[in-house]
């Protein structure tokens, strides 16, 4: 059932975002904040379907008004999910992203249009300074930032080394960081398979940035995550652990 059921949902994705993908021509001559509630309206057929079709439930707890401003929201990262439904909540928005994410067929070229920061892995040095300037220019514009500090998806129960640039970000604009931590991949994993269950992003209450310290604040930020992580892990509690 659940070979089918995952069947049933990337084939309506794919369906969607073909519709999507006919008007793109269009989008290149809409104002961005347009454009993005144009393309991430496929992210509201994502949930439905996810809903509806697979039994997965999406909630948000914690902070709640984060729609009232704009910040830097700091997330970790195990699968799509995230990436599409923080996208969706949160915009108008500018994710850190890389730059082979661009390259994915259709998908890419949405992404693309939402205009994200995107850097290339193999220029450590080069992609730190574009994630500087340019996430200044995004918060400046009134966006807001969505970064996954640690680089790449981990295995479900365990939050990995951070990266502190995306947090230099909003120390340098003296932005609120608001934390976020799920557990996605445990209904959306590696897979692909989609299993049913409850999807929670829990939202801690926006960090100050002004006189802080970037190394604590990442090591803050961090320790927050891994502890709460623990408290909506639902599936093999004891896998939890701060990878190195």
């Amino acid at each position: 059932m659940l070979y089918l059921r995952s069947g049933i949902f990337y084939f309506c994705l794919i369906i969607g975002l073909g519709l999507i993908f006919i008007g793109i021509p269009f989008l290149y001559f809409t104002p961005l904040i347009m454009r993005q509630k144009i393309i991430l309206s496929w992210v509201w057929l994502v949930r439905f379907l996810l809903k509806y079709i697979c039994n997965v439930e999406i909630e948000f707890k914690g902070f709640k008004e984060y729609l009232d401003g704009k910040f830097l929201f700091v997330s970790n990262h195990q699968s799509t999910l995230e990436t599409l439904v923080l996208h969706h909540e949160f915009q108008p928005i500018s994710a850190i992203t890389k730059k082979e994410n661009l390259s994915v067929p259709v998908f890419g070229l949405g992404f693309r249009l939402l205009e994200p920061i995107y850097i290339e892995r193999d220029m450590k040095l080069s992609s730190t300074k574009k994630i500087i300037r340019e996430g200044i220019k995004k918060i400046e514009a009134g966006l807001s930032v969505l970064y996954f500090p640690e680089g790449t998806r981990m295995p479900t129960g365990e939050i990995g080394r951070f990266s502190r640039t995306g947090i230099e970000v909003a120390a340098k604009t003296e932005t609120n960081i608001i934390p976020i931590v799920h557990n996605s991949a445990e209904c959306w994993p590696p897979s692909y398979l989609i299993q049913p269950g409850k999807v929670i992003f829990y939202l801690g209450d926006p960090v100050e940035t002004s006189d802080k310290n970037i190394r604590h604040l990442t090591t803050e930020l961090q320790s927050w995550m891994i502890d709460n992580l623990s408290l909506i892990h639902i599936s093999e509690p004891t896998r939890l652990r701060r990878s190195s």
